[in-house]
């Protein structure tokens, strides 16, 4: 594996960052997870980052094929789940931070430790809670619904790309699984979201992804 581009499913932590948006963050903060490959502190003391270079690649395919909105830079927040947070942590976060989701920012420190390239595409399907109001569970189930075309494109963009590089891909939930398949083919792994798997079906009529579902 050369790299990783993980789909997120994320709340927007302000006004200014509607439903739909796509964001691609150069920064996280979690600082109450703990994820690492080395139990030895001269080796785990790292100073890690996002890698831009990816970042800035799927930047230019996005804005090549005309994406909107779309925000270029920001900080993913990291909470434990699977509850949502409280509107006293929402605006704890908010001050630094743009969106939040549960996943990502394991997956940046995990990759950054093995020096694996990896940039994060995520969809804001909700305003957090209390960002415009307190926030019921089916608004964010109705966000994942309506953005899933407009995911389902950019997962095209992004993996069936003449320039990409074989990677593995999955818009909802936010997980990316290993390349187990030959160079111009793709594994896909779904989620229990039934619409997502249908979704990711279609993929499999042009014969250059496969696709599975686990629950």
């Amino acid at each position: 594996m050369t790299r990783i581009i993980a789909f997120a499913s994320v709340g927007s932590l302000s006004p200014a960052l509607p439903v739909g948006t796509l964001l691609l963050p150069d920064d996280y903060y979690s600082p109450n997870t703990l994820c690492t490959f080395f139990n030895d502190n001269a080796l785990g003391h790292k100073v890690l980052t996002v890698h831009d270079g990816l970042r800035q690649q799927i930047i230019k395919v996005l804005k090549t094929a005309g994406v909107s909105p779309l925000v270029e830079h920001g900080v993913y927040a990291q909470t434990l789940g699977p509850r949502f947070e409280s509107i006293a942590e929402i605006k704890a976060l908010a001050r630094d931070c743009h969106v939040v989701g549960m996943t990502c920012a394991h997956e940046m420190v995990l990759a950054a430790e093995i020096d694996l390239p990896y940039a994060c595409i995520s969809m804001i399907d909700n305003f957090a809670n209390g960002i415009s109001k307190p926030l019921l569970p089916e608004e964010w189930r109705a966000g994942v619904h309506n953005n899933l075309k407009k995911m389902e494109t950019i997962l095209g963009y992004a993996v069936l790309h003449p320039r990409s590089q074989p990677i593995a891909s999955h818009p909802h939930p936010t997980r990316i699984r290993l390349p187990l398949v030959p160079s111009h083919r793709w594994f896909v792994v779904c989620g229990s979201i039934k619409a997502d798997f249908e979704i990711l079906r279609q993929f499999q009529w042009n014969g250059r992804i496969e696709c599975c579902r686990h629950d």
